[in-house]
């Protein structure tokens, strides 16, 4: 014998048999307990089916009847139950009872397993059926609504919205709700609705009809909003023109910018006028890091805005009433008060030096004439010559006779300009003869030498006792040339071109000279020297 321990409704265990001569054979032993069961299987009241709550052990039904027949099954035809007063019965019992009271008439059945091992305790609640026939909660699109004062619902959709999706819900659950004459048999009713773009108010009717046969009725009305962003004009001007209504109308530019370009004033006044009225505006300043700035809100009358630089940019935020944006460039820009000259410019000349008052022009010593072109910073400016009547706008070019004075006295210009905000300067422009003094060529022996920048001269290395022979040209070849010792003594001279040989000296390896260009009109012209460096190999 042995002891077989049951953990489960089906225990299995091995026997084993041994015969006399050692032969062994096993026999398997299943051994099945009674079983646990002790669910319910149906709670009918006056024939009507009651409702289980999971987790709570609770039947219910709803009757506005007085006596009820309760009839109780249950899942396994041999466990027992014992309902309410009754004795104990296997399988299935019937009781009925009299309502209790206004409230809740509550029965209980307590159900034991077939193999006794196992107790369950139920409660089976009859209530009085009910004449709730409020609303609880109404979504349209997933948001909840809160009715106003007089009850009624309304919500409010965004234009591109496509479908009206309304969920409805009774605060009984025992409630029938339904959408308009939709078919619904629950106390949560749904329906989805399709928005027309010749449409913009959908009104519904919802009800809720009680247990008991009341109805509450409630309405819901949908507004479809608008999403105009469009901008029927933009004006902008000064103080000034908005006080006595003459601001400026806007027209696009090439670029889809609005674009205004006003007077010099630190502020500006912009009225934005919007297709609807149910549409907003903003404005604010686009700083140069991306940043937008003094946002301010458009009113009924023009809104104020700075003007820190010469050009500013806006953004111009238009909102539809349905919360859709749409952003409109504005730029407002200075008229300029620049009267700086950009650049003067001509074939003949050789170097213009400029400064904010005027410009010395440099031409060729040896020309009668010139033709000056004098072009302003700002495309927007004029200009003429003193004595003119009429500007001209933007540059002008003049043909100059040049007088046969010094280069020191020159030719001189004196320029009226009116900047594009009509500020007005003097700009004196002087012509400079001045003499081109520039080394054509330098050699000795006839070996080509180059001008040495970092030790400022020219420089050649001969042989010991050479008499070299120089030949020094101008780029010009009117300008004198002198080839001087270092004792500032003239060796040689020519016209154009020099060509001279000297005896180097016998006490030193070194012989230094100066080669000094002189203009052919005289010194008041120019001159100009260059170091000459002749050394003789050692011995």
């Amino acid at each position: 014998s042995a002891d077989v321990s049951i953990s489960s409704r089906k225990t299995t265990t091995t026997i084993t048999v041994e015969s006399e001569n050692g032969t062994q054979k096993e026999y398997e032993l299943v051994i099945e307990t009674l079983p646990d069961d002790c669910n319910i299987e149906k709670v009918e009241v006056n024939g009507a089916l009651a409702k289980y709550f999971i987790g709570e052990n609770r039947y219910e039904v709803r009757s506005n009847d007085t006596s009820f027949k309760i009839d109780v099954t249950l899942s396994d035809s041999l466990a027992t139950l014992i309902l309410g007063s009754n004795e104990e019965k296997t399988g299935s019992d019937s009781i009925t009872v009299t309502k209790q009271g206004e409230g809740t008439t509550t029965v209980k059945v307590i159900v034991t397993s077939e193999n006794k091992l196992e107790t369950e305790e139920y409660e089976i609640d009859i209530l009085e059926k009910s004449s709730n026939a409020n609303l609880d909660t109404l979504k349209v699109n997933g948001v909840s609504l809160v009715p106003d004062l007089n009850g009624k619902y309304t919500a409010n959709i965004k234009h591109n919205v496509t479908s009206i999706n309304i969920e409805a819900t009774a605060e009984d659950q025992y409630a029938i709700t339904k959408i308009g004459n939709n078919d619904n048999s629950t106390y949560v009713a749904k329906m989805s609705d399709t928005v027309t773009d010749d449409k913009n108010i959908y009104t519904y009717e919802i009800s809720v009809q009680s247990e008991i046969g009341t109805t509450n009725t409630y309405e819901l009305e949908v507004t479809r909003l608008e999403a105009n962003t469009n901008i029927s004009s933009i004006k902008v001007g000064t103080e000034e023109q908005s006080s006595e209504n003459a601001l400026v109308t806007l027209e696009k530019d090439e670029s889809g910018n609005y674009y205004y370009k006003m007077d010099r004033k630190d502020i500006a006044y912009v009225m934005v006028e919007l297709e609807s009225q149910k549409s907003t505006t903003t404005i604010s300043r686009l700083e140069s890091d991306g940043t937008l700035v003094e946002t301010k809100t458009q009113g009924q009358n023009a809104t104020q805005v700075l003007l820190p630089n010469e050009k500013n940019a806006f953004i111009v935020a238009v909102t539809g009433e349905d919360g859709t944006t749409k952003n409109y460039n504005l730029i407002i820009e200075k008229k300029s008060n620049d009267t700086s000259i950009k650049a003067i410019t001509g074939e003949k000349i050789k170097e213009v030096e400029m400064t904010s008052s005027g410009a010395r022009v440099y031409v060729d010593e040896d020309e009668t004439t010139v033709d000056l072109t004098i072009t302003l910073n700002n495309e927007n400016g004029k200009l003429k010559l003193e004595d003119e009547t009429e500007y001209t706008a933007k540059a002008i070019t003049k043909f100059v006779t040049l007088s046969t004075d010094t280069a020191n006295e020159g030719n001189m210009l004196i320029l009226d300009i009116e900047a594009e905000d009509g500020t007005t300067s003097d700009y004196l422009v002087t012509i400079t003869k001045k003499a081109n003094l520039e080394l054509q060529s330098v050699s000795v022996n006839s070996e080509g030498l180059t001008y040495d920048t970092e030790n400022s001269e020219y420089f050649a290395l001969v042989t010991n006792q050479n008499k070299p022979q120089i030949t020094i040209t101008a780029k010009n070849s009117k300008q004198k040339v002198d080839l001087l010792n270092s004792s500032g003594t003239v060796l040689a001279t020519g016209t154009g071109t020099l060509t001279t040989t000297q005896t180097l000296s016998t006490s030193q390896l070194t012989d230094n000279y100066s080669i000094k260009i002189t203009s052919h009109n005289g010194e008041d012209y120019g001159t100009q020297t260059y170091p000459l460096r002749i050394r003789q190999k050692s011995t």
